[in-house]
């Protein structure tokens, strides 16, 4: 990009659109972003315009080679894991400014590992208040692909406001130092009101609309009439869409509600409060992305081996039909021993995991079957128990019935019920009715 189309770029970024930006970068710079507003000298080193040297600043590859990470030579055997690093330092644009890479080209770089078959992961160092809103979204969908690993690791100074959209969806967001910034999560636009300059120049500036766009440019229309309302209720929308997102991307890490405010905080700080995982090296960043690589795909990264190694055995096959393209003999030999002894090893390696694997399984099922031959004997033991309680009950309850004839049998009367020896019996009803008809002479 040349440097006349990266000046509109970013005159154009600062001029419009929506901000999440830590205020205190953007005060800091306000003088500088004024010069370039009012077309003062402002000296940039924009760089080479060439693409390969862009694209080798934007991303860098590692391998894992003799136990330790150092960055790609690019002529490492395709045996090695390969985990890309890219870095999101400063003010972020949409488009690439101010000697840096815009947010476009960020995404498109990760688009990039997602389709090359020899790159396991990404880590993304990031350093950055923050920026243009526009062109985040885009990045932040980038970094949610499950295509493969994202580790977002904050380099030794801030993931604030845009750069934490960002980054929210990684699968671990670190920190280096226990310095390091997190957070200003939110939304806010600078108003630029020069109408009062231009007529001190002798300008007088008059917008007309048409009778049909009574809403147009409502929002901004209205702040200069000094009601902010309309402007504030659309920048509400993207601070909710912005908290939400973190909301999704975070999901139960987030033990607060706090940050929702906007507020920024340190790495620890950050941590307790569920925005970022842990502290962590660039070397610790590698392996974790490495590790999540293997473990949440482990047969596609199979497969990358294996095609790998395939492309070993084909070299071997073609030398000894004498089809080698290499330049001599000696080269040709030597690719193909090469070839032969990674396949071998690889393969030598597989055995012994999967001879550790079957023995593992072995020794689970010595287990089961002990622990199910003394489950069988527990239950013989209690079904006998059971068999000799039921004949104890069934003989008692025999020798009980036993009883049932022998004198005693019937219940002894109660000593209320008995009838007392000479007491006079109760004079019956009809005795006393043919009594009282024989008085009245009936």
């Amino acid at each position: 990009m040349n440097k006349k189309r990266k000046a509109f770029h970013l005159t154009s970024a600062l001029l419009k659109g929506e901000w999440a930006i830590d205020p205190i970068f953007a005060i800091q710079h306000m003088p500088l972003v004024e010069n370039l507003i009012d077309n003062k000298q402002v000296s940039f080193s924009w760089g080479d315009d060439d693409d390969e040297e862009e694209e080798a600043q934007i991303a860098s590859m590692y391998v894992f080679d003799a136990g330790q990470w150092r960055r790609s030579e690019g002529n490492d055997s395709a045996s090695l894991a390969r985990v890309q690093l890219m870095s999101i330092e400063g003010p972020m644009f949409k488009y690439g400014s101010c000697g840096s890479f815009g947010t476009v080209d960020y995404t498109e770089a990760l688009l990039g590992a997602y389709r090359d078959k020899q790159v396991a992961a990404t880590v993304i160092n990031w350093d950055s208040p923050g920026g243009q809103l526009d062109g985040t979204p885009s990045l932040h969908d980038a970094v949610a692909n499950p295509a493969k690993p994202t580790v977002s690791r904050i380099d030794n100074g801030m993931m604030a406001s845009a750069a934490f959209w960002g980054a929210a969806p990684s699968d671990a967001i670190l920190a280096s130092q226990p310095t390091d910034i997190v957070g200003s999560i939110g939304v806010y636009t600078t108003l630029r009101d020069a109408r009062d300059y231009y007529k001190r120049i002798g300008i007088e500036m008059k917008d007309v609309y048409s009778n049909r766009s009574g809403q147009k440019n409502i929002e901004y229309r209205r702040a200069l009439e000094g009601d902010l309302g309309p402007l504030r209720a659309r920048l509400d929308k993207s601070a909710d869409t912005f908290i939400a997102t973190v909301k999704k991307a975070r999901g139960k890490k987030l033990t607060s509600d706090a940050w929702t405010e906007g507020g920024t905080y340190t790495a620890q700080e950050g941590k307790v409060i569920g925005l970022i995982d842990d502290m962590a090296s660039l070397e610790d960043a590698l392996t974790l992305a490495l590790d999540m690589a293997k473990t949440r795909n482990k047969k596609s990264f199979s497969n990358l081996n294996q095609n790998n190694n395939m492309g070993l055995v084909q070299n071997a096959l073609d030398f000894i039909k004498g089809n080698s393209s290499s330049g001599s003999e000696a080269e040709a030999t030597n690719a193909a021993v090469q070839a032969l002894g990674t396949v071998a090893e690889e393969r030598q390696t597989q055995i012994v995991a999967l001879q550790g694997q079957l023995a593992t399984a072995r020794q689970e099922l010595t287990t089961a079957r002990a622990e199910l031959t003394t489950a069988n004997t527990q239950v013989t033991t209690l079904q006998g128990q059971v068999t000799t309680l039921t004949a104890d009950r069934d003989k008692w309850k025999e020798k009980a019935e036993s009883y049932g004839s022998q004198p005693g049998e019937t219940p002894t009367q109660k000593a209320s019920e008995k009838k007392e020896e000479g007491a006079p019996s109760a004079p019956k009803a009809e005795d006393s009715f043919s009594k009282a008809a024989a008085e009245f002479g009936l």
